[in-house]
């Protein structure tokens, strides 16, 4: 459907990109991985990088070894912990599917943000600084802060034409005026009340009355 234009669609290609830029954030925001979490940081960052299509099942071996330099340059790990990932990405690689739910997903897995943020752990803190793996808490409350923007926005917009509109009716008021028209009948021209070409006038120091000739006084000038 229809998007705000300051929301990003994303692909399942881009989301699987955009799990990984999270997890490998987490690891940043955290200062390293501690040692129970070295597979698990190591299975599903493989996992997205594979789904996102920047590496495939012949590289993922050696996808696999920079990581785990990357998260720790003395790990000793074992293939067979990525077994069942290895054979996973090999049916994703030949467009092969699975069915869960009644649907069919890509063989690789495809976890829900919910699911992620049990796994690691991910507290209420962290999650501000990630893009996707977030609770509908967070969610919502990005919602919020961008309908907040919006809605400032428009009423600076809003407010910037009131203020316009202002202007042009004043200037317009004064030339009236310097014509020798009375306030009530600038305030008819104008479309405006009495007090308000009042307001206009004596804002530009204005005088409330115009010169008479028939001796009236100056303030049947107002009528």
């Amino acid at each position: 459907g229809k998007r705000p234009s300051n929301l990003i669609p994303s692909s399942g290609r881009q989301l699987a990109w955009r799990r990984l830029e999270d997890l490998r954030a987490l690891v940043q925001l955290r200062g390293g991985v501690h040692e129970g979490q070295r597979m698990l940081h190591m299975f599903w960052q493989l996992n997205f990088l594979l789904l996102s299509g920047a590496t495939n099942e012949k590289q993922m071996w050696h996808e696999a070894s920079e990581l785990a330099r990357h998260l720790d340059g003395g790990w000793s790990w074992q293939k067979g912990e990525l077994s069942t990932l290895y054979q996973k990405a090999k049916m994703f690689a030949n467009g092969d599917k699975v069915k869960f739910g009644g649907r069919e997903w890509p063989a690789l897995y495809t976890p829900k943000s919910d699911t992620l943020i049990n796994l690691f752990g991910i507290t209420d803190i962290e999650q501000r600084q990630l893009l996707t793996i977030v609770s509908s808490d967070e969610a919502a409350r990005r919602h919020r802060v961008r309908e907040e923007a919006r809605r400032r926005a428009a009423g600076a917009i809003q407010r910037e034409e009131y203020l316009g509109q202002v202007k042009s009716k004043q200037e317009r008021a004064l030339g009236l005026r310097e014509q020798g028209l009375t306030v009530r009948s600038i305030a008819d021209l104008l479309g405006i009340s009495k007090s308000a070409v009042a307001r206009y006038l004596s804002k530009e120091g204005c005088p409330r009355s115009v010169p008479v000739t028939s001796g009236e006084a100056s303030a049947r000038a107002f009528r």
